[in-house]
C-alpha cells in the first residue's frame, strides 16, 4: 500500500473500533475528541454522506481523500491553505450591491411597461421577469447570510422558543398533527435566537412538505453520548439534542449525498440553500446537524447544541 505518512490513516472494525492508525491519525483523533466527536467512524461516514468530504476542527480543515469500504479505512488530508473562504477573494457585499442595482432598475422598467400597455401576453412576460428578479434577490440574501454569519448570543428559553415556531406551522399546515415534547428539566440554551429560528423554520417546513407527512414531532433531550469541549473554560459541556421527526416517505437514497450541496434542490421554488445555511448556523454555534431517513417510514433531523 502507498505510504501516506503526511496524511491521517485510520482503520476500523465493523463496530467502529479503531484497529490501526498513524501519528497524523492520532493527532486527528485528539482534535476530534476535543471537539466532542465520540464515535469517529460514524462521524466520518456522516461527512461522506454530505457529498462534500470536508470537515473542520478548531485547528484545521480536512478532506477525506480515500475510503476503502471493505477494509473500513480512511485516508484524511489537511487542506489548510488550499481551502479559502469565498469572502477572501471576492467582496460579497459589493457583489450583492452590483447585482441588486440593475435588478431594481429592471423592476422599475417593468412598472413603466405595465402602466403604458394593457396586454395580457405582455403582463405574463413581466410577471415572469418580476418573479425571477425576486428569486435572484432571495439568493443574494441567502449568500450574504453564509458569508457574513455573525452571532448575537442570548439566553433562549426553549419552551417559548419552540411553541412560537410551531404555532405558525399549525395554522399553515392544518392537516398535519404537531407533537411538541417539552422537557421541563431543560429550561434554556445560549444562542442567536434569530439565526436558530431560521434553522428550525427550515427543518420543520421541510418535514411538513415531505411527501405523505401527516405528523411532525419536535422533541429535545440531553444526549449523553457526545460532549463539547469549551476551550475558554477548559471544560466539557453537555450537548442538547433537538429532533424533528416526520412520518413521510423518507429521503430517496439516490439524493441523500446531495442534501447539503449549495443550490441543489428537488423543490421547484427552492433555492437549494436552506440546509446549507442551517448547517453553517449550527456549526457556528459549535454544534452539528445530522439526519436519518428510512424510505416509507420518515426522516429525523437532529440538531446538537452545547449547553
Amino acid at each position: 500500500m502507498q505510504s501516506y505518512e503526511d496524511y491521517g490513516f485510520l482503520k476500523f472494525d465493523e463496530n467502529g473500533k479503531i484497529l490501526a492508525t498513524n501519528s497524523y491519525g492520532e493527532k486527528l483523533l485528539t482534535e476530534l475528541y476535543m471537539a466532542g466527536v465520540s464515535n469517529l467512524f460514524e462521524y466520518l461516514v456522516s461527512v461522506l454522506n454530505t457529498g462534500k468530504n470536508i470537515f473542520k476542527t478548531n485547528k484545521e480543515t480536512y478532506g477525506i481523500k480515500f475510503f476503502n469500504q471493505e477494509e473500513l479505512s480512511f485516508i484524511i488530508i489537511p487542506l489548510g491553505e488550499f481551502v479559502a473562504s469565498i469572502s477572501e477573494f471576492i467582496d460579497i457585499s459589493s457583489l450583492h450591491h452590483e447585482i441588486k442595482n440593475p435588478l431594481t432598475a429592471i423592476e422599475g422598467v417593468i412598472q413603466v411597461i405595465e402602466s403604458k400597455y394593457d396586454d395580457d401576453y405582455l403582463k405574463k412576460c413581466t410577471n415572469i421577469i418580476r418573479k425571477e428578479s425576486s428569486r435572484i434577490k432571495y439568493l443574494l440574501e441567502s449568500v450574504n447570510v453564509l458569508t457574513d454569519l455573525k452571532l448575537n448570543y442570548s439566553d433562549i428559553y426553549i419552551d417559548d422558543f419552540l411553541k412560537n415556531i410551531v404555532d405558525k406551522f399549525v395554522i399553515i399546515y392544518n392537516k398535519i398533527d404537531f407533537i411538541l415534547c417539552i422537557d421541563d428539566s431543560i429550561k434554556k440554551v445560549s444562542g442567536d435566537r434569530e439565526k436558530l429560528e431560521m434553522v428550525f423554520n427550515n427543518l420543520i417546513k421541510n418535514a411538513c412538505e415531505a411527501a405523505n407527512t401527516s405528523r411532525v414531532e419536535i422533541r429535545y433531550e440531553i444526549d449523553s453520548t457526545i460532549k463539547f469541549f469549551d476551550r475558554e473554560k477548559n471544560v466539557f459541556k453537555k450537548m442538547l439534542k433537538f429532533s424533528i421527526i416526520d412520518n413521510g416517505n423518507g429521503i430517496d437514497r439516490g439524493i441523500r449525498n446531495k442534501l447539503f450541496t449549495p443550490f441543489w434542490t428537488t423543490k421547484s421554488k427552492g433555492s437549494g440553500l436552506g440546509l446549507v445555511i442551517s448547517k453553517e448556523i449550527i456549526e457556528k454555534h459549535f454544534g452539528k446537524i445530522e439526519y436519518k431517513s428510512v424510505e416509507g417510514e420518515g426522516t429525523t433531523f437532529s440538531i446538537y447544541l452545547p449547553v
